[in-house]
């Protein structure tokens, strides 16, 4: 596998069934319930395998969190803020590496053993190997999708950058660098065509089929 595996006597059964890889016993340490039901319909859903690696390791990072006690809450009101961390801490590119190190010392303070809680995340690498051999979903299925996949896989990317942005917008109030009572941050998501300029939302664009310059429809051609 590509994550490191940690060496012991961890052989409980995870909920998976008796599954003993990296992700059935994460699952059962940090008691992830309902995993592999939600990564089941995830995938089904068109999540990719990096979609769902992040899915598992924020639930990871939130649940370290809660454990820890009643001091890391105040970090975190809710999922957003899970996203907001999880993105500071997975940096690798050292581009917010104040930051990092800042969240590190608070987490550590507050409880959370964060080199623990890291070495725990999972490579989508490892999700594909666990839902073919551990839940029996094939991964190698065939570049296709269908308007629902590409509804929900649109939608759980405009919730998740409402999300990330929004808990930047708290953490600027939060250090006074922005004033604004009661920050309400929306994102919504529209194609544009280059060629008209007509511009679409997703679900407007899929029962349409396409754009109207492209199927020779166009609101033009039908005046005249």
């Amino acid at each position: 596998m590509v994550d490191s595996e940690q060496n012991g006597s961890d052989t409980r059964p995870s909920e998976s069934d008796g599954c003993s890889c990296k992700v059935g016993r994460v699952a059962d340490r940090y008691t992830l319930g309902g995993l592999d039901e939600e990564l089941r319909r995830r995938y089904t859903a068109e999540a990719s395998l990096r979609d769902l690696e992040t899915f598992v390791n924020e639930r990871i990072l939130r649940t370290a969190i809660e454990q820890a006690g009643e001091a890391v809450p105040a970090l975190v009101s809710s999922d957003r803020g899970i996203g907001a961390l999880y993105e500071v801490l997975r940096d690798e590119e050292g581009t917010a590496a104040a930051e990092q190190a800042r969240l590190v010392t608070r987490l550590e303070q507050a409880g959370v053993d964060v080199d623990a809680v890291t070495d725990d995340w999972i490579s989508h690498a490892t999700i594909r190997t666990h839902l073919n051999d551990c839940l029996s979903v094939d991964t190698a299925r065939e570049a296709s999708i269908t308007p629902e996949g590409a509804i929900n896989t649109v939608e759980w990317a405009r919730s998740r950058s409402e999300s990330v942005v929004s808990e930047t917008v708290q953490r600027l109030k939060n250090a006074d660098v922005v004033e604004v009572t009661e920050p309400d941050v929306s994102v919504s998501v529209r194609i544009t065509c280059e060629a008209c300029g007509r511009s679409y939302a997703v679900q407007d664009l899929l029962d349409a089929g396409g754009c109207d310059c492209n199927r020779g429809d166009s609101l033009d051609e039908e005046r005249e």
